[in-house]
C-alpha cells in the first residue's frame, strides 16, 4: 500500500482538481477505509476499558487524556497478560494489536488519508511523513479495498479478543468454590480457540497489490500531459482568476 522514495520526488501527474483526478469509486472507497479504521479502532477502546476496569463514570475522561493509540495498545497487552494464561494466546493478541494487525494497517490508513494526489492515472499517492520521510502510496481501489477488508477482519480479531478478555476476567474472579468454574474455564477455551481461528483467516488474506512499474509510471506521465493539457490549462486558469486581488 505504500513504499519510501529514496530517489529525487517525481513531477506531479494530475490536474489538480480531486474530483476529476479520482473517480467516485476512489473517493468511496477512501471514505470507507477511513470509516473501517475508525469501527475497528473501537474495539481498543473496548479492550482498553475491559483490562484495565476504569469505572464508568470516568472512563473517557482517562482514554481521551492518553496521549495516542499506541499508548493504549501498550496498556492493553500488559492486560491480557495478567488475564490470559495461554502463552499462544497473548503472543497472538499482540500481533493482532501490532504490526501484525492494527498497528500495521493503522500505519497504510494514515497514509492513504493523509496522501496527496501524486500520479492520478494509476492512483498514486504521496504522503510527506516525520523527519521529511516519502513515501508513494496506491489509491487504486482494489488496493483500497483490500485495506478495508484487512481492517475489517482485524476487526472481528478484535471481537474474538474482546469476549476471550471477558471470559478471562469472569474465571479470574470466580470463588474456587463456584460450582460454575468448569464452565467459565470451557467458555475462555472456546473463545481462545475462535480467537486463534480468526487470526489464522487474517493471516491468509491475499497480499496488498504491487505498485506500477517505473516504465509505467513514466508511460501515464507522459500521456497523461499529451491528453490533458487543455484541462490542465482550465483549472490552472480557474485557480488565478481564485487568486486574483
Amino acid at each position: 500500500m505504500k513504499r519510501k522514495i529514496t530517489g529525487k520526488p517525481r513531477t506531479p501527474t494530475r490536474i489538480g482538481d480531486i474530483t476529476t483526478d479520482f473517480t467516485n469509486e476512489q473517493l468511496a472507497a477512501i471514505g470507507a477505509v477511513a470509516m473501517q479504521y475508525n469501527e475497528t479502532e473501537a474495539w481498543i477502546e473496548g479492550l482498553f476499558f475491559e483490562t484495565t476496569r476504569i469505572p464508568d463514570a470516568i472512563r473517557l475522561e482517562v482514554s481521551t487524556r492518553i496521549n495516542g493509540i499506541e499508548g493504549k495498545i501498550e496498556i492493553v497487552k500488559h492486560g491480557l497478560r495478567q488475564l490470559v494464561a495461554d502463552d499462544a494466546v497473548v503472543a497472538e493478541a499482540g500481533s493482532a494489536l501490532g504490526d501484525g494487525g492494527f498497528m500495521g494497517l493503522k500505519r497504510h490508513r494514515d497514509a492513504v488519508i493523509h496522501a496527496n494526489v501524486l500520479n492520478a492515472p494509476l492512483g498514486i499517492g504521496l504522503r510527506v511523513d516525520r523527519r521529511a520521510a516519502r513515501y508513494e502510496v496506491l489509491l487504486t481501489v482494489p488496493a483500497l479495498k483490500q485495506l478495508q477488508t484487512g481492517l475489517q477482519s482485524v476487526s472481528v480479531d478484535l471481537m474474538a479478543l474482546m469476549n476471550l478478555a471477558i471470559h478471562a476476567r469472569v474465571l479470574s474472579e470466580a470463588d474456587p468454590s463456584d460450582p460454575e468454574r468448569a464452565q467459565y474455564s470451557a467458555n475462555l477455551a472456546t473463545w481462545s480457540a475462535r480467537f486463534l481461528s480468526r487470526r489464522s483467516r487474517t493471516r491468509s488474506l491475499p497480499p496488498p497489490p504491487q505498485f506500477p512499474s517505473e516504465s509505467e509510471i513514466l508511460a501515464s506521465h507522459h500521456a497523461f500531459f499529451r491528453d490533458n493539457r487543455e484541462a490542465i490549462l482550465r483549472w490552472l486558469q480557474q485557480y488565478l482568476d481564485l487568486i486574483k486581488p
